[in-house]
């Protein structure tokens, strides 16, 4: 997301697209944050063959470190054929926000 500012929140909006091509539904379970300054939108969605769901992320940066960051987030979910099966596993995806922040105001000495 290249250079950001300290303090304000950092919001990104990922697009999850089912690119089945049959009958197949995908059903988001869940989105987990590997970290508390990551909040993310946790809607149990169904995507129908074709159909595409916005999942925003959003980065408190005022408790980040000034300089380069990583947040990663993971979207869990399943195919679920048409007619259903109780036995597919979960399959997940990952997501990651890379920015360089810059603190525009630093107190010295700490």
């Amino acid at each position: 997301l290249g250079e950001k500012k300290c303090g304000p929140r950092l919001t990104h909006t990922f697009t999850v697209t089912n690119p089945a091509t049959n009958r197949d539904s995908i059903v988001i379970a869940a989105v987990n944050s590997g970290c508390g300054c990551v909040r993310r939108d946790d809607t149990i969605r169904r995507l129908a063959p074709g159909e595409s769901a916005a999942i925003p992320i959003t980065v408190n940066t005022l408790t980040q470190a000034a300089g380069p960051n990583t947040w990663h987030a993971t979207v869990w979910y399943k195919n679920e054929p048409e007619g259903g099966s109780p036995n597919i596993p979960n399959q997940n995806l990952s997501l990651t926000l890379k920015a360089k922040l810059v603190r525009e105001v630093t107190v010295s000495p700490p």
